[in-house]
Formats: C-alpha cells, structure tokens, sequence
C-alpha cells in the first residue's frame, strides 16, 4: 500500500520521514529473508522487495534526506556528502536483492553507491561517515559497511569492524555507542539499545562474529522480563535518569520499544 509521511504521527516532519523510509526499507530486508527461506515462494517475496526498494528509491520517500542536505544522495554520489541515513540501508536492501538475484535490476546503482559509500568511509579520519551534517551515528554505519562488504570489498569490512571493536563499542557494557564526534570519533551519547540492536542486525550480513558480540552484550547488560514477556532495555541498567528518544521508542520501566523489537529481529 502506498504510505505517506502523513500516516505517520511523530509531531516532527524529519521523523515522520525517517518513519516512512524505514517501514519500506526494513520490509524490503524482511521480504529478502523470506525468500531466502522459503525457495518455493521466492518469486512472490522477490517481487515484493524490489516494490518495497522501488519506494525507497522514489523522491516521496527519499525526501527526508535530501531536506536536510539540501541535496540528493543519489545525484550527489561524486562528493564528500554522507548521507549515511539513506544510502546505507537502501544499499544494503539492494546488495541483498542483488545476493538472492545476480541479474538484479538494481545491480548497475547498487555499485555506483558501493563505491561512493567505501570511498567515503576509506577516507574517513574515523572510517565513519555523517547521516546528517555534523551528525554521525555508528547504527547507520552498520548498514553502511555491511552493504560494502556483502558487495565485495570484505578487506575494508574487516578493518572497519577493528576500528569499531576499538573505538565505538563501549569498553564496560560491550554496547555500541548511539553517536560519536565526527573527527575524533568520541562518543557523543551513551551505549543504547535500539542503535544496538538495529546494528548488530546489519552486521550480520558482513561479520557474524562481531554481530553475535554485539548480541551477547545485549542478552548480558540489557535483557530482562516483566510477567514473562522477554523485553530489552534501551540504557544499560548503571545509567540513571534517561527516558530516551525518538530512536527508543516509549521507554517504560527502562525498557525499550526499538530495542526490544530489533532484537527479537
């Protein structure tokens, strides 16, 4: 069905934006697993994910980005811009597409934006990139590496994933850090669990390893119950006093919408 950003009610326009480019590309990834998992029906989910990405890719849903930029991520592939926010996800949507489809019909964007995004991050003083000016978020660089590495350059995934043990994953919590400074790479907010959880899940498709750290660390610091339903935190239990974001979702108790549901994800 089509979607607007009015379907969505975050009083914010940049997050109703967010919110709709995210429901397209996240059900492209989940229409990607179904027809991994269910060969006999893969035509039927294929058709549905390269809907979903036909979406993504439109300029109705890729606004948001563009609006904060004040430049399109897919005209602008030549420069220096990040625009890590969408160009992650949607190239990993069609890396994966492309995984289950060699003769994909996204094959010939999927690498141009390849190829921007790894020498964007080749480039960088912290191998991040912004998703927003001055904003840089370690989750979006999951997706960002991930669909570099499941296209071929696994040499830089793997330096990535060092960099990132070493620098943005939280040395007590073993959690990943929600934003970090630009130049430096200091984080800029704390270890969460819904940039966690959502990154953990891209790194899946590049490095299954450093993903199941990742997820080890969450069922350790941010797993717990409440009348038996298993719910995840979104603050590691030593942090006090945070009632989180749009990124959290409602937090209650400590608990986590996003966190919660990306990791049952």
């Amino acid at each position: 069905e089509g979607l607007y950003r009015s379907d969505f009610t975050t009083g914010s326009a940049q997050f109703d934006g967010e919110w709709l480019y995210g429901t397209y590309v996240m059900s492209a990834m989940g229409f990607g697993q179904l027809a991994a998992e269910r060969p006999e029906q893969r035509g039927r989910w294929l058709a549905l994910m390269e809907k979903a990405i036909d979406e993504v890719l439109s300029d109705r849903v890729r606004a948001f980005d563009t609006e904060r930029w004040g430049s399109d991520a897919l005209e602008t592939l030549d420069t220096d811009e990040g625009h890590a926010a969408y160009l992650g996800y949607v190239n990993l949507a069609m890396g994966f597409h492309r995984l289950l489809k060699p003769d994909s019909k996204f094959a010939e964007l999927n690498d141009d934006i390849t190829e921007a995004l790894r020498r964007r991050i080749a480039g960088s003083p912290i191998m991040m990139i912004e998703s927003y000016p001055h904003e840089t978020y370690p989750v979006d660089n999951c997706a960002v590496i991930a669909s570099v590495a499941i296209n071929g350059d696994k040499h830089l995934g793997t330096r990535w994933a060092a960099q990132c043990r070493a620098k943005y994953i939280d040395a007590y919590s073993g959690l990943l850090y929600q934003s970090v400074e630009r130049q430096r790479g200091l984080p800029y907010d704390y270890p969460r669990g819904s940039g966690t959880t959502l990154g953990l899940y891209f790194l899946s498709f590049m490095d299954p390893e450093l993903s199941g750290e990742l997820y080890d660390a969450v069922k350790k610091e941010l797993a717990g119950s409440v009348f038996g339903f298993g719910l995840v935190r979104e603050y590691p239990r030593a942090v006090k006093g945070q009632n989180g974001d749009i990124d959290s979702g409602a937090v209650i108790f400590g608990y986590g919408l996003s966190p919660t549901g990306f990791a049952l994800g």
